[in-house]
């Protein structure tokens, strides 16, 4: 009687058995499209690090612009004479004794 147990059991393994390796194989693809290293969080990771560098970007962009507008200003071919004064005594700290200087950076 054992003997057709097992020849029961047998066919009932066999048909899902294929289908319990095809199951454990599509949750491991399954974790591994979320959690592994080039998943959907290591995707939201690198988004969140490029919308950060475009921020930076943008911050140092301006910067540099305000930066070239200075450097015009000073060129000996474009001189602006105010330009140059307020350089000047923000550098060298020249002032007269009567003047108040008011450093805005």
């Amino acid at each position: 009687m054992s003997y057709r147990r097992a020849s029961i059991v047998q066919p009932r393994l066999r048909h899902f058995a294929p289908t319990m390796i095809m199951g454990a194989f599509g949750l491991y693809f399954a974790f591994y499209m979320l959690f592994g290293p080039h998943g959907y969080l290591a995707l939201q990771r690198l988004e969140m690090r490029q919308m950060t560098a475009k921020h930076d970007y943008q911050l140092l962009k301006g910067q540099r612009e305000a930066l070239d507008a200075d450097v015009r200003l000073m060129r000996p071919n474009n001189l602006d004479r105010d330009m140059a004064d307020e350089q000047t005594r923000r550098v060298l700290g020249y002032a007269q004794q009567d003047e108040i200087v008011i450093d805005h950076k």
